[in-house]
């Protein structure tokens, strides 16, 4: 179930944009209709050619696929409604800069899960390597070249708090 839990998050960046509500909100009912329509034309082909290659990590691999694709279609419809170029439709480098910190803190977890998964009772190193995510998470943030203080970058990332303006 790992391997595929795997794929299946990587679909959590596109599904996180509410662009549904987006488009509903826009008065774009019937576009909506017809995308989900087409998801569903996508997804359950995806799903079966996946399962008969590749089992069921690629039966999630295939929904992943066909769900990414439709998203991306609806995030360009988003920004067409929103007279939006590419780069304004998202904050792209503020999502780079969480991208970057993510990456890296996989790193030190990654090591400390493999040493813990030979262990008998691996339950206090996973806890111990979801601190050291945390941890070089936001020494990474932190440690991000731009205004301010690490303490104000940490907060304008995490909490989109910035700087009060000067009077």
């Amino acid at each position: 179930s790992i391997p595929i839990f795997r794929v299946a998050i990587l679909i959590t960046p596109l599904a996180a944009l509410p662009l549904d509500g987006l488009l509903r909100a826009t008065g774009q009912t019937r576009y909506l209709f017809r995308i989900f329509f087409w998801r569903l034309l996508i997804t359950v082909p995806a799903v079966l050619l996946g399962l008969k290659t590749f089992g069921m990590v690629g039966a999630i691999g295939g929904h992943a696929i066909a769900e990414s694709a439709i998203r991306v279609a609806m995030l360009d419809r988003a920004r067409r409604e929103l007279d939006a170029s590419w780069r304004e439709v998202l904050p792209w480098r503020q999502l780079s800069v969480i991208a970057l910190a993510s990456a890296v803190a996989c790193a030190p977890a990654a090591v400390i899960t493999r040493l813990a998964a030979e262990g008998p009772r691996p339950f206090l190193a996973l806890c111990a390597a979801g601190a050291m995510y945390l941890a070089t998470y936001l020494l990474v943030i932190a440690m991000m070249p731009g205004e301010g203080s690490p303490l104000a970058r940490l907060r304008r990332v995490l909490l989109g708090h910035t700087a009060p303006a000067a009077a």
